[in-house]
């Protein structure tokens, strides 16, 4: 765990975790604006 730790780029971390909470945060947009619609 630690070697792997030491080992990741935490740039492409940072990147990665940035675009899956807008994937995250489109869905839920998504299905609030459905939830909306149907009442």
């Amino acid at each position: 765990m630690l070697i792997s730790l030491k080992n990741i780029d935490f740039d492409n971390v940072k990147k990665i975790s940035r675009h899956k909470i807008k994937k995250v945060k489109n869905i839920f947009a998504n299905l609030f604006c459905v939830f909306l619609v149907d009442k």
